[in-house]
């Protein structure tokens, strides 16, 4: 997790309120024109996230390593409504950003880690700057179903910024 508290924070709020597990993401590459991003990080994720086969292969960080052996997982999340969170500490309080988009299936766009293929609700260029207005981590918490609304009433309740894209 990289020490990343808002990214744990995002999974955790978003596996409860969904009720169901999120993936763990960095956004790895945009497309402007396809309104798309590329979202994905190594590490374990829940296998009931792919959208079929899941591949388990040696982790090339320990590939020179003596005595340390390790592994990844590598597959596509499963098609349909996303929603995207970050929590941010903006010094004063945490702030949370929240996005909706789609999962789409198609052809591979990534080996080596799982990922999501998302097309996204607002256009990108929008999302960017917004985002970038506030603050933000490179982690986002990736859930199935659009959970806004549990999220902007949770942010009321703890005083919490909210952007919700």
């Amino acid at each position: 997790m990289e020490a990343d508290i808002g990214a744990a924070t995002g999974l955790l709020v978003s596996r409860k309120l969904a009720n169901t597990s999120p993936m763990y993401t960095e956004i790895l590459t945009y497309d402007l024109k396809e309104n798309t991003v590329l979202a994905g990080h190594p590490g374990i994720h829940d296998v009931r996230l792919a959208d079929g086969k899941v591949v388990i292969t040696p982790d090339s960080e320990y590939a020179d390593t003596e005595g340390l052996q390790g592994a990844c997982m590598d597959f596509q999340g499963k098609a349909g409504e996303v929603t995207l969170l970050s929590f941010v500490d903006t010094k004063d309080k945490f702030h949370v950003t929240t996005a909706t988009g789609e999962s789409v299936s198609c052809p591979e766009k990534l080996s080596g880690c799982p990922h999501m293929y998302i097309k996204l609700d607002i256009p990108l260029e929008n999302f960017y700057k917004n985002i970038c207005s506030v603050g933000l981590t490179q982690h986002f918490s990736v859930v199935h179903g659009h959970i806004g609304d549990k999220v902007e009433k949770l942010a009321d309740l703890l005083n919490m910024g909210m952007l919700r894209l």
